[in-house]
């Protein structure tokens, strides 16, 4: 059709981005739509007299809606599409702007990054000069890493699978093969998570520091008091505040909870990566539950470390603005089954 009256391919894209389609999109049932302008049985192409968008013709039929326009409407296009031949004063303005931001913000981003790392090497060596433990060894922060790279990647184009119209997800909009795309990176960030929890298991059960570690995670009587007693010197009735061992319930509850969340997560995405197998052996409700239970599963997990993580480690004020031990690998405090002095980095 668009060749048959050469048309133009790009109108319905170019009405959706202007103000009328993007209040259309969001429900407006009085905004203007294609039948407004162009109008119903007496459409004409734009270079007719008759036509209801000839430019001439433009202050009446938008003076319908916009009492008093002039034909200074008519210099000016409807259908925004900048290019160096059309609408050329939006393009280059446009391209100024993000010339302007890419240059802008990376010289923030820049200044900020040196910023940081300079004062994370002068804050290592002033705990340093004091006197500071180990609690997190390379391989434990590598492990770390990895996990919030991954988890990022996964929640990010999981959710955009479920919201492709919000914002943050419009990068997978912007091109042919966008969703495509966006399942492959949620395939190889789920290969990369799968592929840490068999490296974390193999070093938790298999090496010295591992099984150190892990016995140090293994919740005791003691945590369960001590949440009593936070409560409790939270709500001022008693001044005595618990003490914890080298992890307190606060890091157990979150390390058990990722264990857990993993699993869950891993069965059903894998039920869900190979769909054909699942509905080949099980009844497709078993398919829907998965579904559910990995949509829901992630939302309680991105929500956990929002509120529970970030928290400990960023708005604690005992910690505010942030707790650089799993950046480090040191912490100026010495738990008592902490040994290692900070020369070692086991």
């Amino acid at each position: 059709v668009t060749s048959k009256y050469r048309l133009s391919t790009d109108r319905l894209k170019t009405y959706l981005e202007s103000y009328h389609g993007i209040a259309t999109k969001m429900g407006s049932t009085t905004t203007a739509n294609c039948a407004s302008c162009h109008g119903y049985h007496d459409i004409l192409p734009p270079n007719d007299p008759l036509s209801s968008v000839n430019k001439n013709n433009l202050p009446r039929t938008c003076g319908k809606c916009h009492p008093k326009v002039s034909e200074q409407l008519a210099k000016g296009s409807v259908h925004l599409s900048p290019s160096p031949t059309s609408d050329t004063i939006i393009f280059y303005v446009t391209c100024f702007y993000i010339l302007l931001i890419v240059f802008t913000i990376g010289g923030m981003i820049l200044h900020n990054a040196l910023d940081f790392l300079k004062k994370l090497r002068e804050h290592y060596e002033e705990q340093k000069a004091r006197g500071i433990y180990l609690r997190f060894s390379v391989t434990e922060r590598i492990q770390h890493f990895v996990l919030t790279l991954s988890f990022v990647v996964l929640a990010y184009t999981g959710f955009a699978l479920k919201w492709p119209d919000a914002w943050w997800a419009a990068p997978f909009a912007m091109f042919e093969k966008g969703f495509e795309w966006r399942g492959q990176i949620h395939r190889i960030a789920a290969a990369v998570f799968c592929l840490l929890c068999v490296f974390h298991g193999f070093y938790v059960f298999f090496t010295k520091r591992g099984r150190g570690q892990l016995k140090a995670l293994l919740p005791v009587k003691k945590d369960f008091t001590d949440v009593i007693l936070t409560f409790a010197h939270n709500l001022s009735l008693t001044k005595q505040k618990p003490v914890p061992d080298r992890y307190g319930y606060v890091e157990k509850a979150e390390y058990w909870a990722l264990v857990w969340g993993t699993v869950v997560m891993v069965v059903t995405g894998a039920l869900l990566m190979f769909e054909n197998l699942t509905m080949r052996y099980f009844p497709k409700w078993v398919l829907d539950v998965a579904m559910t239970i990995h949509f829901y599963e992630a939302v309680l997990a991105t929500l956990a470390i929002i509120v529970w993580h970030f928290y400990f480690t960023i708005f604690d004020p005992d910690h505010y603005p942030i707790d650089l031990s799993m950046t480090t690998g040191m912490s100026p405090e010495k738990h008592p089954e902490e040994s290692e002095k900070a020369s070692k980095d086991g």
